[in-house]
């Protein structure tokens, strides 16, 4: 049973990693991910199996059929095979261990140096924002911009992360870009850029922007002060093209939370209201980007976002 609970720790752990990977585009990890946990399930099943016999062992020696020192002799056997941990089992572990040092290698620092970008590819976190800053901080470095990817922004600690990228971005002067998604303290980060380019993704989905208001990690509680701060400096960055009367539209909610959430899509979106860059949701789950407020004749140019090919 020990071994059953470590294996199912470590595979719920590859789990979250995995899913972070975009699975469905890396069939080599789901391949290496299914074969982890067929060995770990086994050989938790085979050593659960070899204590029910000893068990069966134990209940079945009377002091009639057997002599006191045969029984003893046989109890400390299965005793000792309680503890024996099967080659399979090691291997299985040493599987799953390495591949999750693997993916989270792999997954906490992709960045890909053209000379003059970084990209940041994933969630945001402490480690990879560090490492960009040791990039910056090399004397004579080519880098102006800092391209975002497919990021549904950061988790724990946000704002230290998006405060942590307005210094950069200030301090070396860069712009940014983004193509696939980017959401949260992504699109807050991008929006503070010195210039701002939305790109074409390379999988043929969409690219957009989803911005929503700062809150609390542990509360869920909005941050009324720092998402108004930031809000203005989104629009001063901008040229005041992207108004605050906009971007004080993430507070519009149903239950009056500050749960709205403003979309900018690189391409406008074919609605029943004819086709729209611009969305304001009210914080209620929506299936269809048509659901939410279109926001009619407003583009991200207008913004003063630069759409490139």
């Amino acid at each position: 049973m020990t071994f059953l609970l470590v294996d199912l720790r470590l595979c719920y752990f590859l789990v979250q990693i995995i899913f972070l990977f975009d699975v469905q585009k890396n069939v080599f990890f789901r391949y290496i991910f299914s074969l982890a946990i067929t060995f770990a399930y086994r050989n938790s099943g085979n050593t659960a199996s070899l204590t029910s016999n000893c068990r069966d062992i134990e209940d079945n020696l009377t002091l009639e059929s057997k002599a006191k020192q045969l029984k003893q002799l046989e109890q400390r056997e299965c005793e000792l095979q309680k503890f024996k941990i099967p080659w399979q089992a090691l291997i299985a572990e040493i599987v799953v261990v390495m591949f999750v040092i693997l993916l989270v290698a792999i997954k906490s620092y992709k960045i890909v140096n053209d000379e003059t970008r970084l990209r940041l590819t994933g969630e945001l976190n402490l480690t990879s924002i560090a490492q960009v800053q040791a990039v910056l901080d090399t004397p004579h470095i080519t880098v102006n911009t800092l391209q975002f990817e497919d990021s549904p922004g950061a988790g724990a600690a946000a704002t230290i992360i998006l405060d942590k990228l307005e210094v950069l971005i200030h301090r070396h002067q860069l712009r940014t870009e983004a193509l696939g998604y980017c959401a949260s303290a992504c699109a807050a980060a991008f929006l503070l850029g010195n210039g701002r380019s939305l790109l074409p993704s390379g999988d043929g989905k969409p690219t957009y922007l989803m911005l929503h208001a700062v809150r609390n990690q542990r509360t869920r509680e909005v941050n009324y002060g720092k998402t108004e701060a930031i809000n203005k400096k989104i629009s001063q960055k901008s040229g005041a093209k992207f108004p605050l009367k906009l971007l004080n539209r993430i507070f519009d909610d149903v239950r009056g939370h500050g749960d709205g959430e403003i979309f900018i899509f690189r391409e406008a979106q074919r609605t029943p209201q004819g086709k729209h860059h611009v969305f304001v949701c009210d914080g209620q789950p929506h299936v269809l980007i048509s659901e939410c407020e279109a926001i009619p004749n407003v583009t991200p140019q207008s913004l003063g976002i630069q759409v490139s090919k």
